[in-house]
């Protein structure tokens, strides 16, 4: 099994409509069905380092980041790492 991530979305609007405050998603070997392509396109990498490991130094905690949406009135992400058993 590999390693998952959740991404939630946690702030702003998204301009096309498609993510909700509120909404998440588990990533696991490919983008979930659903994601905005222009928004998985600025989260992959990040979501790529935690499951390589990673933290951001500028993350409130490990594990986990925050990330703006491409566009600049658009959504604020959240990828944090999985840990098994975790049903947060």
């Amino acid at each position: 099994m590999s390693t998952q991530v959740r991404v939630t979305v946690i702030g702003g609007a998204c301009q096309g409509g498609v993510h909700p405050v509120g909404q998440s998603f588990i990533v696991e070997d490919t983008t979930p069905e659903g994601f905005c392509v222009d928004a998985w396109a600025t989260i992959s990498p990040y979501i790529l380092a935690l499951r390589s490991g990673g933290n951001f130094v500028w993350a409130a905690e490990k594990g986990q980041a925050e990330i703006h949406c491409p566009d600049p009135c658009g959504i604020v992400l959240r990828p944090e790492l999985l840990h098994d058993g975790d049903t947060r």
